[in-house]
């Protein structure tokens, strides 16, 4: 936890002045330093409370929502010619190759990762 330290002492008899107290002011929130370790798992945080630049709602992990006016950018891996084509459906959607054997077997290995449907 961050700690704060006076700019200024004051004593009996003197005149505070709006600067003194607005510098002891702008000390103290600057110095509050504040990481996700100072914050309890319990706080109950409103997401409107937290500044993240994101316009309109927030999409939750558990629930089921509708998302409208988004893309979603597909990951394709574009494999080295050869003989065979690896797919692992843990990192990429899909996968390019461009072979220029002349003739040969070409292999599709059975893709690694978990596959969904109509993800490859």
């Amino acid at each position: 936890m961050a700690s704060v330290v006076r700019t200024t002492v004051f004593a009996d008899g003197n005149v505070l002045t709006a600067a003194q107290l607005n510098g002891e002011f702008n000390n103290a929130l600057n110095s509050l330093n504040i990481v996700n370790a100072d914050i309890s798992g319990s706080a109950a945080i409103a997401i409107s409370k937290i500044a993240t630049g994101i316009s309109g709602s927030v999409v939750g992990t558990t629930d089921a929502q509708t998302i409208t006016s988004k893309r979603i950018t597909r990951r394709v891996y574009t494999q080295a010619d050869g003989t065979t084509i690896d797919v692992n459906s843990d990192l990429y959607d899909g996968v390019l190759q461009v072979n220029t054997q002349g003739s040969g077997t070409l292999t599709i290995n059975n893709p690694t990762g978990i596959l969904l449907t109509n993800k490859v």
